[in-house]
């Protein structure tokens, strides 16, 4: 019983990840479709474009963006993509969340 300890794991060449290098920095804003749903279930096309010439930008400035939707909708991919062409010029990095923070 007077075997040393090996540490197989230091031995095997494994490389480890610190996955907070990953993480973004800087302060994160939540871009949430919902709030461009008619009714709470529809994004009309029309409407969607219009509210997003009027957006005000400045809560996203120089921010990470998370764009998401928490309400059960189907939102079609053109609207994310829409959505993030009209964020691009102010954001720092766009991320496309499927849970809220």
């Amino acid at each position: 019983m007077d075997e040393a300890f090996v540490n197989k794991v230091s031995e095997s060449g494994l490389v480890t990840l610190d996955l907070e290098e990953y993480y973004p920095k800087g302060e994160t804003a939540l871009f949430d479709m919902k709030d461009h749903l008619f009714m709470g279930l529809i994004l009309k096309e029309k409407e969607f474009r219009e509210a997003l010439k009027q957006m005000d930008l400045s809560p996203y400035k120089e921010k990470n963006v998370a764009l998401t939707c928490t309400a059960d909708a189907v939102i079609p991919m053109w609207a994310y993509m829409l959505a993030a062409s009209y964020l691009q010029p102010v954001r720092k990095k766009l991320f496309l969340a499927t849970r809220t923070f």
